[in-house]
């Protein structure tokens, strides 16, 4: 079996994105025990998601537990639920178009970076349009 070839496009750190009660201090870095300890609920992405792979692996290393009480697919949607109050969530930052009501801070104890990538067949060659945005994201991404 061979498996698709893998192109990577960019590298994004995530930030946690705190709604306003849960802002603690007004530091702009944040530690993963600290942000477990202030926000309690978190909300992720279902298990098995390329981000939340990223992020437990994080908790993991830094010896954290977190409960996660809201899982999102859509990676935009994640910031409006915590907006709401309904938690923390780490995420990259181009995926937080309105910071409004937010207190975003960078992680400063744990390496987040999530990969951006594309992947393509390893048994035939792309068509002429797929080779034609791969030139495009080549280029924009050098």
């Amino acid at each position: 079996m061979r498996f698709p070839a893998r192109r990577a496009i960019f590298r994004e750190n995530f930030h946690p994105d705190a709604a306003d009660r849960y802002s603690g201090t007004d530091q702009p870095h944040a530690g993963i025990h600290p942000a477990v300890e202030e926000a309690r609920l978190f909300v992720d992405f279902p298990e098995g998601y390329g981000n939340r792979m990223v992020v437990d692996r994080a908790f993991a290393v830094a010896g954290a537990g977190r409960r996660v009480a809201i899982e999102v697919t859509d990676i935009t949607s994640a910031a409006g639920f915590v907006r709401e109050g309904l938690g923390v969530s780490m995420l990259p930052a181009f995926a937080v178009r309105d910071d409004t009501g937010l207190i975003l801070k960078r992680v400063s104890d744990a390496e987040l970076e999530w990969p951006l990538g594309v992947a393509v067949s390893a048994l035939r060659q792309p068509s002429a349009a797929a080779r034609a945005l791969l030139a495009l994201i080549g280029e924009s991404a050098a």
